[in-house]
């Protein structure tokens, strides 16, 4: 039941264009860091697929009419004419790229639907390892907390430390995913 509610959850997020980083952070502290990874990158991917396929068969001209006149859209194009999936491998490495507007738009290229699928399976792993961690971190301090009755000045402490680990592990794959864009779009 939970997990379905989550595949639901995350889907309709990625359909609406809203963020799912509450949730990765919930199943995180659920399921903890490893089963969390394994069912956000799951969940995510699915979500991207969705958003994929409606662009490519339900709603291409409804969608291509507001993203097609779109300057970054027609670059973004090209983008993956030329580097094809490594374009969206190193955008899902990045929280900063709205991850279903990509979808979406690589939905009205020409991209292969298998191409698109692992590049997102294999983008979203990292970002999905951060955030369950910090989720994973959440739910175990406040599992502790509850066995003990209090929160204590030491477990808010490592709540701190891992929530900044977190914040900056984040803010380097941005780094990264930002630059290796950069280099496909000079090319």
């Amino acid at each position: 039941m939970g997990l379905g509610c989550f595949l639901i959850l995350y889907t309709i997020s990625s359909l609406f264009l809203l963020p799912a980083s509450l949730l990765t952070l919930s199943v995180g502290a659920i399921y903890g860091f490893w089963c969390g990874t394994f069912l956000v990158t799951f969940f995510s991917t699915f979500g991207a697929l969705a958003n994929f396929l409606t662009a490519r068969f339900l709603l291409r001209g409804f969608i291509g009419r507001f993203l097609i006149i779109k300057p970054r859209f027609l670059s973004f194009d090209q983008a993956i004419r030329r580097e094809g999936w490594k374009v969206i491998l190193f955008s899902r490495f990045s929280p900063v790229f709205p991850h279903s507007l990509i979808s979406y738009a690589a939905g009205l290229t020409k991209i292969p639907l298998t191409q698109f699928s692992l590049a997102t399976l294999l983008g979203y792993v990292p970002l999905s390892a951060v955030y369950t961690y910090a989720g994973s971190i959440f739910g175990t301090v406040v599992r502790a907390n509850l066995e003990l009755g209090c929160f204590s000045p030491m477990s808010i402490s490592i709540s701190a430390l891992g929530l900044i680990a977190t914040l900056l592990a984040v803010a380097i794959s941005a780094r990264i995913a930002n630059r290796a864009l950069s280099n496909i779009k000079q090319v």
